[in-house]
């Protein structure tokens, strides 16, 4: 079965840029938040209608620093879990496919690709 994760948010391609942001705020649907070593985190969750979903971008400073996403889903229980350890979930945003990513573990965030961060 396929699994769809459903996101609206702001694209991350704002992260990519090598503009910094000093502080903390939000756009959009995104929290923002840069620390003192110059590394920011943009912060975005799902909609209402499943189990509770975050994803995460970090980039360090540097301007040809990377962007590192990691993507969380915790299920409500196991009775009326949507998603299971080892399963795909294919994770949408503003309407675009990302492709897929497996669910590792439900203790740790699983890891988007390269290509899933651009």
């Amino acid at each position: 079965m396929k699994k769809a994760i459903l996101l609206s948010l702001l694209p991350f391609t704002a992260m990519a840029a090598s503009t910094s942001i000093k502080g903390m705020g939000n756009y959009q649907d995104w929290d923002l938040v840069c620390d003192n070593t110059g590394t920011c985190r943009m912060a975005g969750y799902q909609d209402e209608s499943s189990d509770p979903v975050s994803i995460l971008f970090t980039r360090a400073a540097g301007e040809n620093a990377a962007v590192e996403g990691k993507f969380t889903i915790l299920p409500f229980g196991e009775a009326d879990r949507d998603v299971q350890v080892g399963q795909d979930i294919e994770i949408w945003l503003n309407g675009k496919s990302l492709g897929k990513v497996k669910h590792i573990s439900d203790d740790a965030p699983d890891k988007l690709t390269e290509e899933q961060t651009k």
